[in-house]
Protein backbone atom coordinates (compact mmCIF):
# COMPACT_ATOMS: atom_id res chain seq x y z
CA UNK A 1 0.00 0.00 0.00
CA UNK A 2 2.91 2.40 0.82
CA UNK A 3 4.63 1.95 -2.23
CA UNK A 4 1.15 2.80 -4.05
CA UNK A 5 1.24 6.62 -2.77
CA UNK A 6 5.09 6.95 -4.28
CA UNK A 7 4.16 5.41 -7.69
CA UNK A 8 6.87 4.56 -10.18
CA UNK A 9 9.52 6.64 -8.92
CA UNK A 10 10.68 4.73 -6.01
CA UNK A 11 12.16 2.10 -8.61
CA UNK A 12 13.19 4.10 -10.85
CA UNK A 13 15.39 5.30 -8.57
CA UNK A 14 16.40 2.21 -7.36
CA UNK A 15 17.21 1.33 -10.87
CA UNK A 16 19.23 4.59 -11.43
CA UNK A 17 21.51 3.89 -8.08
CA UNK A 18 21.83 0.19 -9.55
CA UNK A 19 22.72 1.58 -12.71
CA UNK A 20 25.40 3.94 -11.24
CA UNK A 21 26.93 2.06 -8.68
CA UNK A 22 25.97 5.06 -5.86
CA UNK A 23 23.80 3.95 -3.23
CA UNK A 24 25.40 6.27 -0.41
CA UNK A 25 22.17 7.23 2.17
CA UNK A 26 19.96 4.13 0.62
CA UNK A 27 19.25 1.08 2.89
CA UNK A 28 19.77 -1.97 1.40
CA UNK A 29 16.82 -3.24 2.82
CA UNK A 30 14.18 0.04 1.83
CA UNK A 31 15.52 -0.46 -1.55
CA UNK A 32 14.23 -4.20 -1.22
CA UNK A 33 10.99 -3.07 0.05
CA UNK A 34 10.58 -1.28 -2.49
CA UNK A 35 11.00 -3.09 -4.98
CA UNK A 36 8.92 -6.20 -3.58
CA UNK A 37 6.19 -3.79 -2.59
CA UNK A 38 6.35 -2.69 -6.69
CA UNK A 39 5.95 -6.12 -7.45
CA UNK A 40 3.56 -6.90 -4.85
CA UNK A 41 1.23 -3.69 -5.33
CA UNK A 42 1.34 -2.62 -9.08
CA UNK A 43 1.74 -5.99 -11.17
CA UNK A 44 -1.48 -7.74 -10.73
CA UNK A 45 -1.27 -10.68 -13.31
CA UNK A 46 0.85 -13.72 -12.62
CA UNK A 47 4.51 -13.24 -14.35
CA UNK A 48 7.84 -14.77 -14.83
CA UNK A 49 10.20 -13.00 -12.20
CA UNK A 50 13.59 -12.95 -12.14
CA UNK A 51 14.80 -11.38 -8.91
CA UNK A 52 19.21 -10.72 -9.43
CA UNK A 53 20.44 -9.32 -6.15
CA UNK A 54 23.37 -10.59 -3.76
CA UNK A 55 20.52 -10.65 -1.48
CA UNK A 56 22.95 -9.40 1.13
CA UNK A 57 20.08 -7.57 2.97
CA UNK A 58 17.83 -8.69 6.00
CA UNK A 59 14.12 -8.87 6.79
CA UNK A 60 13.21 -10.06 2.81
CA UNK A 61 11.61 -13.23 4.14
CA UNK A 62 7.64 -12.06 4.30
CA UNK A 63 7.98 -10.00 1.06
CA UNK A 64 9.60 -12.78 -0.68
CA UNK A 65 7.01 -14.96 0.61
CA UNK A 66 4.07 -13.10 -1.02
CA UNK A 67 5.89 -12.13 -4.16
CA UNK A 68 6.42 -16.50 -4.67
CA UNK A 69 2.72 -16.81 -4.02
CA UNK A 70 1.60 -14.17 -6.68
CA UNK A 71 4.05 -14.67 -9.12
CA UNK A 72 6.60 -17.18 -10.69
CA UNK A 73 9.37 -16.09 -8.66
CA UNK A 74 13.60 -17.46 -9.67
CA UNK A 75 16.02 -15.54 -7.67
CA UNK A 76 19.37 -14.91 -9.10
CA UNK A 77 21.89 -15.00 -6.81
CA UNK A 78 25.01 -12.88 -7.59
CA UNK A 79 28.31 -13.85 -5.61
CA UNK A 80 31.74 -12.41 -6.25
CA UNK A 81 33.98 -15.10 -4.79
CA UNK A 82 36.72 -11.99 -3.87
CA UNK A 83 33.54 -10.64 -1.02
CA UNK A 84 34.24 -14.76 0.59
CA UNK A 85 37.65 -14.46 1.94
CA UNK A 86 39.63 -11.40 3.24
CA UNK A 87 43.43 -11.68 1.72
CA UNK A 88 46.12 -11.10 4.07
CA UNK A 89 47.29 -7.68 2.93
CA UNK A 90 48.33 -5.69 5.85
CA UNK A 91 46.37 -2.87 6.96
CA UNK A 92 43.43 -1.64 5.02
CA UNK A 93 40.89 1.07 5.16
CA UNK A 94 37.19 0.04 4.06
CA UNK A 95 33.92 1.50 3.56
CA UNK A 96 30.48 0.94 4.44
CA UNK A 97 28.62 1.25 0.98
CA UNK A 98 25.32 2.32 2.79
CA UNK A 99 26.78 4.89 5.43
CA UNK A 100 29.73 5.72 4.13
CA UNK A 101 31.96 4.98 7.51
CA UNK A 102 35.23 4.21 7.42
CA UNK A 103 37.44 1.76 9.71
CA UNK A 104 41.46 0.76 9.52
CA UNK A 105 41.29 -3.24 9.61
CA UNK A 106 44.26 -5.39 9.85
CA UNK A 107 43.70 -7.88 7.14
CA UNK A 108 46.78 -10.17 8.63
CA UNK A 109 45.09 -11.07 11.88
CA UNK A 110 43.71 -14.44 10.55
CA UNK A 111 41.12 -14.48 13.43
CA UNK A 112 39.49 -12.09 11.94
CA UNK A 113 39.70 -13.32 8.32
CA UNK A 114 38.67 -16.55 10.05
CA UNK A 115 35.41 -14.63 11.00
CA UNK A 116 35.26 -13.12 7.90
CA UNK A 117 34.79 -16.43 6.12
CA UNK A 118 32.48 -18.16 8.30
CA UNK A 119 30.32 -15.01 8.51
CA UNK A 120 30.07 -14.97 4.38
CA UNK A 121 29.28 -19.06 4.75
CA UNK A 122 26.69 -18.29 6.82
CA UNK A 123 25.09 -15.64 5.10
CA UNK A 124 25.00 -18.21 1.96
CA UNK A 125 23.70 -20.82 4.34
CA UNK A 126 21.02 -18.72 5.52
CA UNK A 127 20.03 -16.90 1.97
CA UNK A 128 20.05 -20.11 0.44
CA UNK A 129 17.58 -21.84 3.28
CA UNK A 130 15.66 -18.98 2.63
CA UNK A 131 14.89 -19.23 -0.71
CA UNK A 132 14.23 -23.49 0.01
CA UNK A 133 11.73 -22.60 2.64
CA UNK A 134 10.20 -20.23 0.52
CA UNK A 135 10.20 -22.26 -2.72
CA UNK A 136 11.71 -20.04 -5.32
CA UNK A 137 13.96 -21.56 -8.36
CA UNK A 138 17.28 -20.40 -7.38
CA UNK A 139 19.62 -19.40 -10.34
CA UNK A 140 23.37 -19.02 -8.73
CA UNK A 141 25.91 -16.84 -10.61
CA UNK A 142 29.23 -15.96 -10.45
CA UNK A 143 31.03 -12.51 -11.03
CA UNK A 144 34.39 -14.62 -11.97
CA UNK A 145 32.12 -17.16 -14.36
CA UNK A 146 30.48 -17.04 -17.14
CA UNK A 147 26.85 -17.52 -16.30
CA UNK A 148 25.96 -19.50 -20.12
CA UNK A 149 26.62 -22.67 -18.40
CA UNK A 150 24.62 -21.96 -15.33
CA UNK A 151 21.59 -20.60 -17.49
CA UNK A 152 21.32 -23.78 -19.24
CA UNK A 153 22.12 -26.38 -16.54
CA UNK A 154 18.95 -23.82 -14.75
CA UNK A 155 16.22 -23.94 -17.81
CA UNK A 156 16.95 -27.55 -18.04
CA UNK A 157 16.43 -28.46 -14.17
CA UNK A 158 13.49 -26.23 -14.06
CA UNK A 159 12.04 -27.59 -17.80
CA UNK A 160 12.60 -31.60 -16.40
CA UNK A 161 10.51 -30.53 -13.27
CA UNK A 162 8.11 -28.66 -14.65
CA UNK A 163 7.14 -31.19 -17.33
CA UNK A 164 7.33 -34.07 -14.33
CA UNK A 165 4.78 -31.64 -12.48
CA UNK A 166 2.49 -31.43 -15.86
CA UNK A 167 2.50 -34.87 -15.87
CA UNK A 168 1.16 -35.94 -12.36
Amino acid sequence: AMLVCFGVSWPISIAKSLRTRKVEGKSPLFMAIVCFGYLNGVIHRKAVVFLVSDFMAKGYEKDLRVAGRRHDLIAVTITDPRELTLPSVGRIAVRDAETGNESLINTNDSRLRTAYEREAEEHIRRRNEILRRNRVDVMHASTDKLYVDELYRFFKMRERRLSGRAAL
